[in-house]
């Protein structure tokens, strides 16, 4: 009887049951309540597509969790580590503010011996976590790009990067896009490898998306790190001897 009812239910909505399905609509229903809440308390009104891609969106994040406990995960490192010779580190991280809906990134690419070539700081805008730490890879992935480099390993603490190495389905989601795009752009390398690394292994990236989120302006530094991530730095070049 209830598997009836369920069936039912669901041809009436215009969708074949299912648990995704279901999911999705308990979310549209309670973005739509937020949405009027919004509206009634703050004044601001939302489009029926800016509430369509909000519900797209977190069923694709609901995706990528259950996807984070069952991927397989190995060599991961405890500490920062130097590319080979000729080949460049490009460390990312992202922090998000979950109520202001913006997120910053934190990248970092270094050589062999510890030196930095380029750091960088952006202010993003997304709806959730992961998006932000999928977008944080793309940016990376982009900033290889536009300075040249030939060999690179993209490393991060998310999932994002490590789940772009395999990458075959797009869901609709922002999240999905930013993998699809970082995987598809990584392939004009020579040669590039993504690998996820501990938060000890990526503490500089985490330091410049942390306080840069605080302060709330991008940063472009050549040759550098911004004044507060300097211990860090140094730190991670101490790592090495």
């Amino acid at each position: 009887m209830f598997e009836r009812f369920r069936n039912d239910r669901a041809l009436v909505l215009g969708m074949p049951y299912s648990r995704r399905n279901m999911a999705a609509i308990v979310c549209a229903m309670w973005f739509l309540w937020a949405s009027g809440n919004r509206l009634i308390h703050d004044g601001i009104a939302q489009t029926s597509q800016e509430v369509v891609d909000k519900v797209v969106a977190y069923i694709g994040e609901l995706d990528a969790l259950k996807n984070r406990s069952s991927a397989n995960i190995t060599g991961v490192e405890v500490r920062w580590s130097p590319p080979g010779h000729g080949s460049f580190n490009i460390n990312y991280d992202a922090s998000f503010q979950k109520h202001l809906m913006c997120s910053c990134t934190g990248i970092i690419i270094m050589n062999q011996v510890g030196d930095t070539l380029v750091s960088s700081i952006i202010q993003n805008k997304v709806h959730t976590e992961f998006a932000a730490e999928a977008l944080a890879c793309l940016k990376a992935v982009r900033m290889g790009l536009d300075l040249k480099l030939q060999e690179v390993i993209i490393e991060g603490d998310a999932l994002s990067g490590y789940k772009t190495s395999g990458y075959k389905i797009r869901d609709g989601s922002v999240t999905s896009a930013y993998i699809g795009e970082s995987k598809s752009l990584s392939q004009i390398f020579m040669k590039r490898m993504f690998k996820h690394v501990s938060r000890k292994g990526n503490e500089t990236t985490h330091c410049l998306a942390t306080e840069g989120l605080k302060r709330g302006r991008d940063s472009y530094l050549i040759g550098g790190v911004p004044d507060f991530a300097e211990p860090q730095v140094e730190e991670d070049r101490r790592n090495l001897y």
